[in-house]
């Protein structure tokens, strides 16, 4: 009776140790994301504290490498695509891809958040076009959040109107023809988009 009694005891410790363990692990994940999404807080108010640090190019459609852009001129067209590198302390901590829309009827723009070693710990997709009756507007933001072995952690998605309403998935924004792809560390983004720093 007391070997059973035993087992038993023991049987109710390892369940309370392990569903412990999963309740902090759970505590630790949730921690950990709050910590990156704060980091992706401030990298998103960089640019307006120090212009400096960003970098522009522009991709025009008859040119095959980019071009830099100085004092906020941009050509007047032949626009493909605009590149924006943010960096800090001499790393490149942000890259923002958004494909030139000719008709002015949709927007696209797509950040890749880097961390001290250049890998990956966020990205973001925000997309809007006039999709809606009576030309409204649908507002797409997928965001992601990866841990330092590039492992998906956190998947966030919205679609919404102006007024913050959710939407049928029947007015998500058509993702052919845009580079889609996430990139895992700052130097495989920076060679996709044919970014050359320092040239």
């Amino acid at each position: 009776m007391k070997t059973l009694s035993f087992i038993l005891l023991s049987l109710f410790v390892i369940s309370c140790g392990h569903h412990s363990s999963q309740k902090s692990a759970k505590s630790n994940s949730g921690r950990y994301i709050k910590t990156l999404q704060k980091r992706k807080a401030l990298i998103d108010q960089l640019p307006s504290k120090d212009t400096s640090a960003l970098t522009v190019f522009v991709k025009m459609t008859d040119k095959n490498d980019l071009v830099r852009i100085f004092n906020g001129k941009f050509p007047d067209d032949s626009i493909e695509y605009t590149y924006n590198v943010l960096t800090e302390k001499g790393k490149v901590i942000m890259i923002l891809s958004s494909p030139y829309s000719e008709s002015g009827d949709w927007d696209v723009d797509i950040t890749h958040y880097f961390d001290a070693d250049g890998r990956t710990f966020a990205y973001e997709r925000l997309a809007n076009a006039f999709v809606l009756p009576d030309d409204g507007v649908a507002y797409e933001t997928t965001t992601n959040y990866f841990n330092p072995q590039f492992k998906n952690i956190k998947h966030i998605y919205k679609l919404i109107d102006k007024n913050k309403k959710a939407l049928d998935k029947i007015y998500a924004f058509d993702r052919k023809g845009f580079d889609n792809n996430i990139y895992p560390t700052s130097s495989e983004c920076l060679k996709a988009y044919n970014i050359i720093l320092n040239k």
